[in-house]
C-alpha cells in the first residue's frame, strides 16, 4: 500500500453514520471538477496541496468482535490502522470501551476517536478503564466535518510520526549493538595485544637486565684494572693511553645508562626515592666532577645558589642529579670556548618546613646553540640536531628525553630557549622541600657569612661573576679594579676585613702571581691577604711561587671552599696535598668475604681490597660461601648477584637464615639495574648495591662506611632492617 494511503476503521452499528465518515474523508469528485484539476496540473504542474494531499482507506465494522477480528487481519497483512473511530453502543456484544481495551492490547498504537451520541460511561470511568492514553480522543455526535478532518489528519499524521521514530529507533538499536559488538572486539583484541605487549616489555626488560650485568661485568674489569694502573709508576705515554681506555669505558657506560633507563621509563619501572640530603653538597660535588671536561676545553664552570635556598631538602638526590649532570654534559660537549653555568633559584616566597619550594635549576652554555626549527625535537628519543653532530659529538639522543620524563615524573617541568651561535639555557623546575626542622626563611633572606671587602685584581669576566655573587649575597661588598690603587686613603678605609683576588687564569696572571712577593713590598694594598683563583693543573706552575700570605682556591669556585678562603681556614698552598693524603692506603683489621664467580672481578676486587688494606678470602659460590662462614668470622661480605647454581640473593638469603647471628653487612656487586632488583636486594637482607663497574675510590668508600667501628654495633642492625639501596 502506497505510504500516503492511511488506513481507517470505523465501527458502528448504523450504517449512515459510515457513510457521513466516507462522504466526509473521501469525498467524491464529480467529472467536471476532475477535468478542471486535470487542466490544472497540465497549466501549473503539481501543487504543493495535491502531492502533500492525504489519502484514506475507509474499512467498516458493525460489531466489537468484527472489528477485533480485522485489526488482526491487518496485523498478519503487515497493513496496520492508523485510526478508528469508535461507537459506544452496539448491541449486541462488546461496546466500544471493551472494544478499545480489546484492540489495544493486539496494536497499541493504533489512534482511536471515540463517537457517540449518549454517555453511557462518565469521562473518569473511561480513563480508569483504558487509562490516560495520548492515543485516546473523544468526540460527540454529531460532529462538525472540519473538526473530524482535522482530527482525522493529526490523529494519522501523529501515528505516522510514531511509526517512523519506531522505526529509527529500531534501526538505532541495530547500529549500537553492532557497534557495541564491533567495540567488544576491539577491547578483545587491545586487552590481547595488551598482554602480549606487557609479556613483550617483560622479556626485553630481562634482556637489557641480563645484558646490562653481561656488559657491566668485563667492563668492571676494564674500568678496575686501568683505575689501578692509573696509580701505578707510569710514564706520560703511558697515563696517555691509560687515559683514552678510561674516556672510551666512560662513553660506554653512558650509551650503557642511557638505554637501560629509556627502557625502565617505557615499562614504567623508573621509580623514584624520596630522601633528605644536603643540595648543596650534592650541587659541589657535580660541579668538581664535571670540571676535568670543562678545564680539558679550557671552560670557565660557574655554580651560583640562592642563599635562601636550605642546605638540606628532601627530594630524589640520584635522579635531580641524573637530570643536571645530563644537562651540564650537554653544555660542555656543544662548548667550544666561553663558559657554562649552573644557576640554582628558588621561584617561592618562602621556605616553609615540610612545604614544597618551587626551586628551577638552568644551566646557561656559551655554544653552538640551537635552531627554532630544531627546539621541537630536541627531547624526542633517540634524536640529534642532525647527523654530522652525531659524528661529531657522539651520543645516543636519549639524554633529553629521559631528563624530561624523570622531570615530569617528579611533577617539574624542563625547557630551552636557544639562539645560534650564542648559546643556550636549559630550564628545569622541580619542588623540594625543606626538612621539618629548617625554620622559615624568606626569598630575600641573606647569609651573613661574610661582611668584609672583596678586591678582585684582573679582567676575568667569569671570576668577577662567580665571586661578585659570593660576596654580595652573603653580606659583603665586591669592587673590580685593574690596576693597583695607590691611595693610601682608600687602603686605610677598607683595610678591615679585606681580601684580595686574583684569578691566574687571567691575561698576565702568572707573571704577576711570580712578581707577588717584589709588588707586596711596593704596594701597601697587597698587604691584604691574597686569595690566588687556579685549577688543579696550574696549582703545580705556581707552587714555587707560595708565600705565606696567598691562600689557594680551587677553581671551580664553589661556596663552602670560597667561606673557608676567606676565612683563612683554606689549606695554604696547592689542594693536591690534601688529595695526595686522602689517597693514600689504609690498614684496617677487617676480614672480608668476597663471592665471586668471574675470574677477572675477582683479581680487581682482590687487588682493590689489598690496596685499601683489608684482609679477605675469595670464594666462587654460595656452597663455597657457606663453607668459609662456617669456619671463620667476617666482618663484610661483597657478595656477586649472578652466581652459578645458586644466585647472589639466595645465597645472602640463606645467610640470614643459616647464621642470625652475623651482623656482618652483605654489599651487593652487580650488573643488574632495574628497580624491581631493589626489591629483591632488600629481601636478601642485603645492606648496600654497588653497582658494576666500579672504581676503587669506589668500593673503598662503601667499606668505610660500613665497617666503621664506631657506626657497627648501632647502626648493623638497622642496615640490615632498613637497607639503603642507592643506584649508581
Amino acid at each position: 500500500m502506497n505510504n500516503s494511503v492511511k488506513r481507517i476503521l470505523v465501527v458502528d452499528d448504523t450504517k449512515e453514520i459510515h457513510a457521513d465518515f466516507k462522504q466526509i474523508l473521501s469525498p467524491q469528485i464529480a467529472p467536471i471538477h476532475r477535468e478542471l484539476e486535470t487542466l490544472e496540473k497540465d497549466l501549473f504542474g503539481e501543487t504543493k496541496a495535491s502531492l502533500g494531499e492525504v489519502i484514506y482507506k475507509i474499512d467498516d465494522a458493525y460489531q466489537g468482535e468484527e472489528a477485533l477480528e480485522m485489526v488482526r487481519q491487518s496485523q498478519r497483512e503487515n497493513c496496520p490502522y492508523a485510526l478508528v473511530f469508535m461507537d459506544v453502543r452496539m448491541p449486541p456484544g462488546l461496546d466500544g470501551i471493551r472494544t478499545i481495551q480489546a484492540i489495544w492490547q493486539i496494536d497499541s498504537e493504533i489512534q482511536i476517536a471515540i463517537c457517540t451520541a449518549y454517555s453511557d460511561y462518565s469521562w473518569e470511568e473511561i480513563v480508569q478503564l483504558l487509562g490516560s492514553s495520548e492515543n485516546l480522543m473523544f468526540m460527540r455526535k454529531p460532529f462538525d466535518s472540519v473538526a473530524l478532518k482535522q482530527l482525522a489528519l493529526a490523529f494519522t499524521k501523529k501515528w505516522e510520526l510514531e511509526k517512523e521514530k519506531q522505526k529509527y529507533t529500531i534501526e538505532l538499536e541495530k547500529q549500537v549493538s553492532l557497534r557495541t559488538k564491533e567495540l567488544k572486539k576491539m577491547v578483545q583484541t587491545f586487552s590481547s595485544l595488551k598482554e602480549k605487549a606487557e609479556v613483550a616489555t617483560k622479556a626485553k626488560s630481562q634482556f637489557l637486565a641480563n645484558m646490562s650485568h653481561e656488559i657491566r661485568t668485563p667492563l668492571n674489569g676494564i674500568v678496575g684494572m686501568t683505575d689501578l694502573l692509573c696509580d701505578s709508576g707510569l710514564n706520560i705515554e703511558q697515563k696517555k693511553y691509560l687515559k683514552i681506555i678510561q674516556d672510551s669505558s666512560s662513553s660506554l657506560m653512558t650509551i650503557l645508562n642511557d638505554i637501560l633507563d629509556f627502557s625502565k621509563v617505557e615499562a614504567n619501572k623508573l621509580y623514584l626515592d624520596f630522601h633528605e640530603f644536603n643540595l648543596s653538597n650534592m650541587l659541589a660535588n657535580l660541579i668538581q666532577l664535571i670540571s676535568v671536561s670543562a678545564e680539558e676545553k679550557n671552560l670557565e664552570l660557574l655554580l651560583l645558589v640562592d642563599p635562601a635556598i636550605p642546605n638540606k631538602v628532601i627530594g630524589d638526590s640520584g635522579r635531580l642529579r641524573q637530570i643536571l649532570l645530563n644537562l651540564l654534559n650537554n653544555a660542555i660537549k656543544f662548548t667550544s670556548k666561553g663558559e657554562v653555568t649552573l644557576k640554582v633559584e628558588l621561584l617561592s616566597e618562602k621556605v616553609i618546613p615540610s612545604l614544597p619550594m618551587r626551586v628551577k635549576f638552568t644551566v646557561i652554555d656559551t655554544g653552538i646553540g640551537i635552531s627554532s626549527e630544531n627546539l621541537d625535537r630536541l627531547f624526542q628519543s633517540f634524536s640529534q640536531l642532525d647527523n654530522s653532530l652525531t659524528r661529531k659529538y657522539e651520543g645516543t639522543g636519549l639524554g633529553l628525553s629521559i631528563s624530561r620524563k624523570i622531570c615530569n615524573l617528579m611533577g617539574g617541568s624542563i625547557d630551552v630557549s636557544s639562539e645560534v651561535g650564542k648559546g643556550s639555557e636549559f630550564y628545569c623546575q622541580l619542588d623540594l622541600k625543606a626538612p621539618i626542622d629548617n625554620k622559615i626563611i624568606t626569598k630575600s633572606k641573606k647569609r651573613n657569612c661574610f661582611s668584609g671587602n672583596v678586591f678582585m685584581f684582573g679582567n676575568n669576566e667569569a671570576s668577577e661573576k662567580i665571586l661578585r655573587f659570593y660576596t654580595q649575597a652573603y653580606g659583603g661588598h665586591f669592587y673590580q679594579f685593574q690596576e693597583i690603587p695607590t691611595t693610601q686613603s682608600f687602603i686605610k678605609k677598607n683595610s678591615s676585613n679585606s681580601f684580595v683576588f686574583v684569578d691566574a687564569k687571567d691575561q698576565g696572571a702568572q707573571w704577576f702571581i711570580k712578581k707577588i712577593p717584589e709588588i707586596q713590598k711596593s704596594s701597601v694594598f697587597f698587604s691584604f691577604p691574597i686569595v690566588c683563583c687556579l685549577s688543579f693543573q696550574m696549582q703545580r706552575d705556581v707552587k714555587p711561587f707560595t708565600s705565606r700570605k696567598i691562600i689557594f682556591l680551587d677553581k671551580p669556585v664553589i661556596f663552602k671552599n670560597f667561606i673557608r678562603a676567606l676565612s683563612g681556614s683554606h689549606n695554604v698552598g696547592p689542594s693536591s696535598q690534601k688529595k695526595e693524603q686522602a689517597e693514600k692506603i689504609s690498614s684496617s683489621s677487617a676480614k672480608i668475604l668476597v663471592v665471586e664467580d668471574n675470574l677477572t672481578n675477582q683479581k680487581v676486587v682482590s687487588w682493590m681490597l689489598t690496596r685499601s688494606g683489608y684482609s679477605h678470602d675469595m670464594v666462587m659460590n654460595g656452597e663455597e660461601a657457606f663453607d668459609a662462614l662456617a669456619k671463620e668470622s667476617y666482618d663484610l661480605i661483597l657478595m656477586d648477584c649472578q652466581l652459578p647454581k645458586m644466585d647472589g640473593f639466595t645465597v645472602s638469603k640463606k645467610i640470614r637464615e643459616l647464621y642470625p647471628e652475623l651482623e656482618a653487612p652483605i654489599i651487593a656487586m652487580t650488573g643488574f639495574t632495574f628497580a624491581e632488583d631493589d626489591c629483591q636486594f632488600k629481601d636478601a637482607g642485603m645492606s648496600y648495591c654497588l653497582y658494576k663497574p666500579f672504581t676503587w675510590k669506589e668500593i673503598k668508600e662503601v667499606l668505610e662506611e660500613h665497617l666503621n667501628p664506631k657506626i657497627l654495633k648501632e647502626e648493623n642492625r638497622s642496615a640490615l632492617e632498613n637497607p639503603k639501596i642507592l643506584p649508581k
